[in-house]
């Protein structure tokens, strides 16, 4: 009798040893592929980050270069007679105006004519006033 427990006991201990080596693979497998996908989001994050900040720096790049544009501006005074205009450049920052000397009036007018979108541009921005007032 003590023979034959002494084998339940021996195979109780061998199942319970497949059991656990059977576990411990479960363990280092289910470890192995959380850290894969943890590697894997890390990896997926930092490509993303770094696609998010390079477009944010182009369109902060974009805007800079639009704010450099407005920085200054351009008064022209147009005489009762003759084709020679005063051309003055006013800084949008500090409000000084500066001489920027003589220039023929038709080349200092006519350098934006050519450009897409100006023949109604003044048209389009009193109708977007209106329309404002109109929702109201």
């Amino acid at each position: 009798m003590d023979n034959i427990r002494a084998r339940q006991i021996m195979r109780r201990k061998a199942a319970m040893r497949a059991l656990r080596a059977r576990d411990r693979r479960r363990a280092i497998l289910t470890g192995a592929v959380l850290t894969g996908a943890v590697a894997i989001g890390i990896v997926t994050g930092a490509y993303f980050a770094r696609t998010v900040t390079t477009a944010k720096t182009a369109s902060y790049t974009a805007f800079l270069a639009q704010a450099e544009e407005l920085r200054t501006g351009t008064v022209l005074f147009v005489p009762l007679e003759g084709n020679i205009c005063r051309q003055r450049i006013i800084d949008n920052d500090t409000w000084h105006m500066a001489d920027a000397g003589s220039v023929v009036c038709d080349e200092a007018v006519s350098w934006n004519s050519s450009a897409p979108g100006q023949k109604y541009f003044v048209a389009v921005r009193v109708d977007a006033i209106r329309s404002g007032f109109r929702t109201k």
